[in-house]
């Protein structure tokens, strides 16, 4: 529904940041539920409370500063200031540092809502992941399935190899078919243990998880 709502929208973001369409979306999707739930904490008072907790005091100083930037330069209003417990604001959920550097008036209003509008919500992510990396016109991975004769004593974890190492090795995807032969690096995931699924993944990959530092929210974002 959202992908046909905001069709000429992400199109838009697709030519000019290189982000396809479904991902953006599948940000949005996991992260507020298309922004039914943005949180109503004040994040005021989360990032205050946060910065004196000694496991993480300096990154959330660090937030709580940059939210005061974004409060002096009229950036955001403190009427809005509502999101998570740990601070993350609108649809996208951005913390205030993505908010300072990436966010975009993607609607021309001359104001940066990511709470209300959806364009400029939207138009910042896409401009958030374009600069953090991601490769215009590359898949994220994608689901693979292992020869019984796998060896995985060949394959360290957490780390890339070319994917024509892996077809050499008979890795094919998961409709039997033969690996791309392409010296793209790619990285084995098992999420489920050598039993379970397995995924080959790519840069995409590991753009998604400077967004969110975890395998599994990488994989939901991917499938």
């Amino acid at each position: 529904k959202m992908l046909k709502t905001h069709k000429t929208l992400l199109s838009d973001l697709q030519k000019q940041y290189g982000v396809a369409p479904q991902y953006i979306v599948s940000f949005w999707g996991l992260e507020t539920v298309f922004g039914r739930h943005k949180g109503k904490m004040s994040t005021l008072n989360s990032l205050a409370t946060l910065a004196c907790d000694q496991r993480r005091s300096s990154y959330f100083t660090d937030e709580l500063f940059d939210l005061f930037y974004l409060i002096e330069n009229k950036t955001v209003d403190v009427d809005q200031l509502q999101g998570s417990w740990a601070g993350a604001m609108g649809h996208m959920q951005f913390m205030p540092s993505a908010l300072k550097k990436y966010a975009i008036d993607g609607d021309k209003d001359n104001k940066i809502n990511v709470w209300q509008s959806e364009v400029d919500a939207l138009t910042s992510a896409a401009n958030y992941l374009s600069q953090i990396g991601w490769q215009r016109g590359e898949r994220w991975g994608r689901e693979v399935k292992l020869p019984p004769e796998f060896d995985f004593a060949s394959f360290e974890f957490d780390k890339k190899y070319p994917l024509s190492k892996f077809a050499q090795a008979g890795v094919q995807t998961a409709q039997h078919k033969a690996l791309p032969p392409s010296s793209m690096q790619a990285e084995l995931v098992l999420p489920n243990g050598h039993n379970g699924h397995a995924f080959l993944v790519y840069n995409n990959f590991d753009v998604t998880m400077k967004w969110n530092l975890s395998k599994n929210y990488a994989l939901a974002v991917g499938i």
